[in-house]
């Protein structure tokens, strides 16, 4: 290795520090993919989505009643996972980006802003 060439671990390294940088920069979707108002937003505490509306909690209970009786379907493992799958398509169309605490402040901010 050439005195000029950088040490692999320092190439890593920088690239770490560059990519943090850059994380920090990307913007957060603060709106849903379908529709204006978001269903469900980003944690306040932890990763992902939860209910942000009456429209969320909504559906959530319906998925989670769904589920309760899909659970008597025997031997039917497509048919007991509609509810869940068809919570997680409505979560990514109607919600926001998934995120925890700084994915909230946006959402938030953006809220507020409008």
């Amino acid at each position: 290795m050439l005195a000029t060439e950088p040490q692999p671990s320092t190439q890593r390294g920088v690239l770490a520090v560059a990519q943090r940088s850059v994380r920090k920069d990307m913007a957060v979707r603060t709106s849903p993919l379908l529709g204006t108002k978001a269903w469900f937003a980003p944690h306040r505490i932890g990763w992902g989505l939860g209910p942000a509306s009456i429209e969320g909690w909504t559906v959530t209970a319906l998925a989670v009643l769904a589920g309760r009786i899909a659970r008597r379907w025997p031997q039917r493992s497509v048919k007991r996972n509609l509810p869940r799958i068809a919570l997680l398509a409505i979560a990514l169309l109607k919600g926001t980006a998934p995120g925890g605490p700084r994915a909230y402040r946006a959402y938030r901010q953006a809220r507020h802003q409008q």
